[in-house]
């Protein structure tokens, strides 16, 4: 009887350990389930920041390229202003230098003008002269006709 007590208090004995082992896998069985399901979520949220990232990095890409086209049509704006720009400093040049050609034209035909003004002048002056000196020759000429008519008729 002892024997079979002993073993069964042995047997209590293990089974109570065993009992306690059961109880402790179970409660490392809970731990790794509740450690697996934390690792799970954090894991889903490092997934889903990463996905908010690269949305966020496509979001970047996509907004520098808008910006380098931008940039890129105002570069082309900017040339062909430029060049536009060139093209109508060139035609003003070349107007301006039309224009002081011009002038100086006018400036030569000016002396000519004068010149030739102040040849008529002096021809107006000798036919002013001239013209007096006629008058005074038709004078002298009408009292020398008289002083002879009237010597003709005194002679008569």
């Amino acid at each position: 009887d002892e024997a079979r007590e002993r073993c069964a208090a042995e047997a209590a004995q293990a089974s109570a350990g065993v009992e306690g082992q059961r109880q402790q896998l179970r409660a490392a069985q809970e731990s790794l389930i509740r450690e697996r399901e934390r690792l799970s979520r954090e894991r889903a949220a490092e997934v889903a920041a990463h996905g908010e990232a690269e949305v966020a990095l496509q979001r970047e890409r996509a907004e520098v390229a808008a910006e380098r086209a931008e940039a890129d049509e105002a570069r082309t704006r900017a040339r062909a202003e430029l060049a536009e720009a060139q093209a109508g400093r060139a035609a003003l040049e070349r107007e301006k230098a039309a224009f002081g050609e011009q002038v100086e034209a006018l400036r030569q035909l000016s002396l000519r003008v004068n010149e030739e003004s102040a040849a008529v002048g002096e021809a107006v002056q000798r036919s002013a002269a001239e013209l007096a000196e006629a008058r005074e020759m038709v004078s002298v000429a009408q009292t020398e006709r008289l002083a002879a008519e009237a010597a003709r008729e005194a002679a008569e």
